[in-house]
């Protein structure tokens, strides 16, 4: 499941470098540029035998590797990745945390996605839960080898009272924090499911690796819900005057200044999203304006 998720995040579209392309794209060229200037780097690879320059597969990584490209990298990277794996540098692969093997492995999947597309993650389907839960730690420390990254785990309520799931997420967490570097794991639950499915089930030093950094979260000020809401309305079509319009209504429905009114973050943004889906057509047409003898 958590492999299952972060492949799902990472294949997500979003804009980088000015190319419309998943992260799992990006992270996978860059891991296919740099095996391939680690062998350059260290003679393994002449130059003269690569289709390309050490300087324009860092510079242009994201566009030379991807399948509609000019390049003949991605090509000749697929001839010859047994070759690449087999000679890259042992500092190499210790900066990944991978072995010959995982990093062929890798290398070839990458080379699939990016060259084939369709079937490129079956090597990854059907794993049992140690496999994958060491896949997961791979891919995701081939992934920070490029950007760092957040993983956040939330919505645990279907765990709760469960006598083993806290052992298999607190597994997962604390290898991610060991074996993944720049990361930041955040594990968002609620007091009653951090009692049933975590304290009652862990030795206490697994609690102790899980609560290290533990921050509860806490109501919220009116005037912060209100910038949370004017943050999300920026990203629409909305027009400024109407988001106030929003706001306002927002907070008089609810009472968000009745001293008596907790008001956290998920609580205002569903609040948000209940009145946008019943009425948010009516903010987003401009009102129409009628000059009146006091105006004038």
């Amino acid at each position: 499941v958590a492999l299952s998720s972060v492949l799902r995040q990472l294949s997500a579209r979003s804009v980088s470098r000015n190319q419309s392309i998943t992260l799992l794209e990006e992270v996978s060229r860059y891991f296919l540029s740099r095996l391939v200037l680690d062998t350059l780097a260290t003679g393994a690879v002449r130059d003269r035998d690569c289709p390309e320059t050490a300087a324009k597969m860092q510079a242009e990584f994201a566009s030379l590797f991807a399948r509609d490209s000019d390049s003949k990298i991605l090509a000749w990277v697929d001839r010859r990745s047994a070759d690449l794996t087999r000679l890259s540098n042992p500092e190499f692969l210790a900066n990944l945390g991978l072995g010959t093997a995982e990093l062929g492995f890798w290398a070839r999947v990458f080379v699939d996605l990016n060259l084939r597309e369709e079937g490129a993650l079956d090597r990854l389907r059907g794993l049992s839960n140690g496999e994958a839960r060491e896949r997961l730690l791979q891919l995701l420390r081939i992934a920070t080898d490029y950007r760092p990254i957040m993983l956040v785990a939330d919505g645990l309520d279907g765990f709760y009272s469960s006598e083993t799931a806290g052992m298999e997420i607190a597994e997962i967490v604390n290898g991610i924090r060991e074996r993944v570097p720049r990361s930041i794991t955040l594990v968002c639950v609620n007091d009653d499911i951090w009692e049933s499915v975590f304290e009652k089930h862990l030795p206490s030093a697994w609690l102790d690796r899980l609560t290290s950094e533990k921050t509860p979260l806490r109501a919220i000020t009116p005037e912060a819900a209100s910038d949370l809401i004017r943050a999300r309305l920026s990203k629409t079509a909305i027009s400024p005057t109407a988001a106030e319009r929003f706001v306002g209504r927002l907070s008089t429905d609810h009472l968000w200044i009745d001293a008596e009114t907790r008001v956290t973050p998920r609580t205002a943004l569903r609040q948000a999203g209940d009145l946008w889906r019943r009425e948010g057509g009516s903010f987003l047409k401009a009102p129409e304006s009628k000059d009146t003898f006091d105006d004038l």
